[in-house]
């Protein structure tokens, strides 16, 4: 069952990981059209079982459990008997990329990553998230920075790319170009503090003090930010928001505007709504444009039990950026919390589309039986199933920790035109199961795509069944 009003999910590890080398501006392409999802899958029934391939599957299902367990030579181990038994299954070396990372084996890594991009070239997640990071540790930083470039040309919404790429300019003595793109990934994700640590010291370069001296008291606000720390960050962001120069020019109205962002935050987060409100409306008053604001008053204004106006600023936090995937999260959630099913699902969809992740493509799974996928931010994983009409198919997916570490699995179920007609999602409850029983409207192939809302990643035990079907499919 659905739970609604969280927080916003974390942003992977690897994708914010800080890239070195030598860059060329790219504009960001605001008006660039978003690669769609997959293409269908095969509409004819499997003709076939793989049995190579479920045996890969099962294997690298025990590398999921060693390497969330920090197992990572275990589970480097069993990846490769994963790629042993099926080589043509690209995720078994994504899997043993990801145990050769944490093993500082970024020869070894490079090589499987490079063997997953030849087979998907076209996933901006992988160049940005995944092989500039390894390439840069390796001493490779012309080729981390063309793999960000690339990235940046495939998807340019991915925000990491923009701070990755300011990294580089500053240690080209670029400080001017780093500047420009960290401000631009601020408008992205205001809540990032290196963004503000790294602007300010390239600021002070060309002698803007008070840019610098603001940016420091926000980079100390957001990495105070929680319940632990909330009366410091309240009183850096405090300081930020009421920041007035003795002389020299006054920092952007929008710089401003992530200060009431971040008051606004941590006032929601202690409860005090009625401030977090008025904290919301002011940076909105002062960056219009800025999505995340609008969100977050949908928010407080849901915890003040006024839907009418928490619907009223979700639609304004998408229509001012339709990129901004965690609000459509955030208006899935309400819309859960108001009992109206049908109509976050096409949000929880939307939220999934955006999402800054690896696709990972299952062509080949086991039918009725329990696996191991990794349920992780970095991953949504579509998986296909033909079914006919009158089918009942069941999903049902949990983490395989201990109850207090459970993470928050979504599921979703496409029919062959895209459309969603099933989902599921748990929050907080660690004891559920996230389900999906639906009754296939007509036959054809069928999408079930599962990631997760939250923190911590690990791996699920994922069931996918249909009544009256073969225990494998091939498609």
């Amino acid at each position: 069952m659905i739970k609604a009003i969280g927080c916003l999910p974390v942003i992977v590890g690897l994708i914010a990981a800080l890239i070195l080398g030598q860059s060329v501006i790219l504009e960001p392409a605001v008006d660039a059209v978003l690669p769609p999802m997959p293409a269908p899958f095969p509409t004819t029934p499997p003709l076939v079982t793989n049995p190579a391939r479920i045996a890969a599957i099962e294997h690298a299902g025990y590398g999921w459990i060693a390497y969330y367990m920090g197992s990572y030579a275990d589970a480097e181990t069993e990846f490769t008997i994963a790629i042993e038994r099926d080589p043509t299954w690209v995720d078994g070396y994504m899997g043993r990329a990801m145990s050769y990372i944490p093993q500082e084996r970024w020869t070894e890594a490079e090589r499987d990553l490079s063997k997953v991009i030849e087979r998907d070239p076209n996933d901006a997640a992988l160049y940005s998230g995944f092989r500039a990071y390894v390439r840069n540790l390796m001493g490779d930083f012309q080729g981390a920075l063309d793999d960000c470039n690339t990235a940046i040309m495939l998807n340019p919404r991915l925000r990491a790319n923009y701070s990755n790429r300011g990294w580089i300019e500053s240690n080209m003595g670029r400080y001017e170009d780093a500047i420009a793109d960290y401000t631009y990934a601020m408008t992205l994700n205001p809540e990032e503090s290196f963004y503000y640590y790294q602007r300010a010291n390239f600021s002070e370069m060309f002698w803007d003090l008070n840019g610098a001296e603001m940016d420091r008291y926000l980079m100390r606000g957001w990495r105070s930010f929680g319940c632990e720390m909330c009366d410091d960050a309240i009183a850096y962001l405090t300081l930020a928001a009421n920041y007035e120069p003795a002389a020299g020019d006054r920092p952007a109205d929008i710089t401003y505007a992530y200060a009431w962002y971040g008051l606004g935050r941590q006032h929601f987060a202690n409860a005090n709504y009625d401030l977090a409100l008025e904290a919301f409306t002011t940076a909105i008053d002062l960056a219009p444009a800025l999505p995340h604001p609008y969100a977050w008053a949908g928010e407080t204004a849901m915890a003040l039990s006024d839907t009418e106006s928490a619907a009223a600023y979700y639609d304004q936090a998408i229509a001012a950026n339709p990129d901004y995937f965690d609000g459509y999260l955030l208006r899935a959630r309400a819309l859960d919390a108001l009992g109206d099913h049908e109509s976050a699902l096409p949000d929880y969809y939307e939220y999934v589309r955006l999402m800054e992740s690896r696709d990972l493509i299952w062509d080949v799974f086991p039918m009725g039986e329990p696996f191991i996928m990794a349920l992780d931010e970095m991953f949504v994983h579509h998986i296909p199933v033909w079914g006919a009409a009158g089918q009942t198919l069941t999903v049902e997916v949990q983490h395989v920790w201990t109850p207090e570490n459970n993470a928050e699995p979504l599921v979703l179920v496409l029919d062959a035109h895209g459309a969603v007609i099933a989902g599921d999602a748990v929050q907080s409850d660690y004891d559920e199961i996230a389900s999906v029983e639906v009754t296939l409207p007509e036959s054809g192939t069928y999408t079930v795509l599962v990631t997760h809302l939250a923190a911590p990643n690990g791996p699920a035990r994922v069931t996918i069944a249909l009544d009256a079907v073969d225990t494998n499919q091939d498609l």
